[in-house]
């Protein structure tokens, strides 16, 4: 009974320690797991990228046998063959860049994973040296261009970059346009003209040899904005009406109906508007 007693803790205390080694080593095993898997990502990651990196050179690989054989056909490169060469050259240059940009993510990766990956590293090296030999080509072939007066701002621009620079000669254009095309006029009697700041009398004795014009710090706020190329009359509806702005007489005409002046007809835009973009219409 006595050995029972002796051997029954010892068979406990065997049993306990057996049981810690146990989930040591599924903590072990589990710890194993997740490192492969991480690995294992990590590579699928690498090569997925490989795999784009070395698409990418083959299109610029293409791209640039196109221009090569476009520019060395003659000096005298059509408009359309120069806007071609320009868009590969844009997409040769986004390409690069994306190239660039994947090896420098995949570096960082690999050093932040903490693990030598010596086939990895080889691989990294050879697509870095290939992108560094690729860059000089290009650089070759841009003075290639450059002879054939291709200018540097657009050899060396991206696709995005040449997108915003043609956005912002866009936005340039249109807003010269707009201001180009728009003018204002306002309308109305002698006294609502004149309550509102358009115009002042000066000159003469009242109602003899009255001199009117427009006031230099005259009520812009009074006036409507036109677009000058979808206006082509003004409706009056007046016994009267007369411009007190300079525009050429050939450029209008006062159409009349019933004894009143119907309305305003512009005949000549681009003569109406030349002299001035505002007009002032003063009625009865």
């Amino acid at each position: 009974m006595k050995k029972l007693m002796y051997v029954i803790p010892v068979f406990l205390l065997f049993v306990g320690c057996n049981n810690k080694e146990v989930e040591k080593l599924k903590l072990e095993n589990q710890q194993l797991i997740t490192e492969t898997n991480s690995k294992d990502s990590i590579i699928n990651d690498f090569f997925g990228s490989f795999d784009q990196i070395e698409g990418n050179l083959a299109e610029i690989k293409t791209k640039e046998g196109v221009i090569s054989q476009n520019a060395s056909q003659n000096n005298e490169i059509k408009q359309d063959a120069r806007q071609r060469i320009n868009d590969d050259i844009q997409v040769i240059n986004d390409l690069m860049e994306k190239n660039k940009q994947a090896i420098a993510s995949l570096k960082n990766k690999l050093k932040s994973s903490n693990m030598k990956i010596k086939k990895l590293e080889e691989m990294l090296a050879r697509y870095e040296k290939q992108l560094q030999d690729k860059d000089v080509e290009i650089e070759q072939l841009k003075q290639q261009l450059l002879n054939l007066n291709f200018t540097v701002e657009t050899l060396n621009a991206s696709v995005d970059t040449l997108k915003r620079i043609n956005k912002v000669k866009e936005d340039v254009i249109s807003q010269k346009t707009d201001e180009m095309n728009t003018a204002y006029y306002a309308m109305g009697t002698e006294k609502e003209l004149k309550e509102n700041k358009v115009i002042s009398k000066s000159g003469g004795f009242i109602g003899i040899g009255r001199n009117q014009k427009v006031q230099q710090d005259f009520n812009t706020e009074y006036f409507k904005k036109i677009d000058i190329t979808k206006l082509n009359f003004i409706t009056i509806n007046a016994k009267k009406a007369k411009l007190l702005t300079s525009h050429p007489t050939s450029s209008y005409t006062l159409e009349t109906m019933d004894k009143k002046v119907e309305k305003l007809v512009i005949t000549n835009s681009k003569e109406f508007w030349k002299v001035s973009k505002y007009l002032v219409i003063v009625v009865d």
